[in-house]
């Protein structure tokens, strides 16, 4: 059994569609699923959760900024 909340697009900052939810609103979703007995407490204390986070973060910003120096740092 699994859940996945995984969005193309999406970030941990604005996404490159604001209409994705973001790492927060993912979580948040998992919340409302626990706390709303969707999901069992039970069930989520022996699973596992397995975040990845690519590279959107880092284009929006470099897109939004493409002169800044901080995108020397990237």
């Amino acid at each position: 059994m699994g859940i996945n909340f995984a969005y193309g697009g999406s970030g941990v900052l604005s996404s490159l569609y604001p209409t994705y939810p973001n790492v927060t609103a993912q979580i948040q979703q998992l919340r409302y699923l626990v706390n709303n007995g969707v999901v069992s407490k039970k069930l989520i204390a022996s699973s596992i959760c397995v975040l990845v986070i690519a590279g959107n973060d880092y284009t929006v910003f470099l897109a939004k900024n493409p002169t800044n120096q901080v995108s020397v740092m990237f």
